[in-house]
């Protein structure tokens, strides 16, 4: 695990806020534009080196590893990781769910893995499956992505036509508190800022339109 370090601001005028601030309630106001909210943001040395799966659960009667069931699990990951995060907002907070974000990318990656294993029984190839992955800029992205998180560095020329920059995560919280707190996981790439969430959807969805163009949903 590597070092981190947090510091608290004001996500409307960026002015610093004390670092106890996030566990004090009622919450002061900024002292400088009087807005509620607060943001945390983690400076992190290094990439973590995530698991290659997340720890999904499953019911004792479904634990198959088929593309179906990896395909539900995906979903439901993407549904946990784009809720408001309910638990305190805190630079461990912050961490963790950076740490649940960039598994996703590996998660959903790997769902090819499965589908390839299949590809017989479900009338593709082997190859039919890995130029349409190449074909769809989401999930283009999320390859490198999944191999950066893993590897660190891309031991071959990115997919999507250049080399995503992982900067670092953000939490972000509104007003007084209530109502969770969303990550703010910035990607470089082809020198554009996006924002990781957004990527994790996009590749989710593009995951679905070929699934559905192959009449497996």
């Amino acid at each position: 695990m590597e070092d981190a370090s947090s510091s608290v601001s004001c996500p409307e005028c960026g002015a610093e806020r004390p670092a106890d601030i996030a566990q004090t309630a009622p919450r002061p106001p900024c002292p400088e534009c009087g807005a509620k909210g607060i943001a945390i943001r983690l400076g992190i040395a290094e990439e973590l080196d995530t698991a290659e799966e997340l720890t999904v659960g499953m019911s004792p009667n479904d634990q198959s590893r088929g593309w179906n069931r990896r395909w539900r699990d995906i979903q439901k990951s993407l549904h946990r990781l784009t809720e408001p995060q309910t638990v305190q907002l805190s630079g461990e907070a912050v961490l963790e769910a950076r740490h649940e974000l960039l598994a996703f990318y590996i998660h959903a990656y790997h769902l090819k893995d499965a589908l390839k294993t299949e590809s017989a029984s479900l009338g593709l190839s082997e190859k039919a499956i890995e130029e349409a992955i190449t074909a769809e800029p989401a999930l283009a992205l999320l390859t490198d992505l999944a191999n950066l998180d893993k590897h660190i560095n891309l031991n071959r020329p990115p997919r999507s036509g250049d080399i995503p920059q992982i900067g670092d995560a953000a939490g972000f919280q509104a007003g007084s508190g209530e109502g969770g707190w969303r990550l703010h996981q910035p990607i470089k790439h082809h020198g554009q800022k996006r924002d990781g969430l957004e990527i994790a959807e996009e590749a989710v969805a593009a995951w679905e339109r070929l699934l559905a163009g192959w009449s497996l949903l």
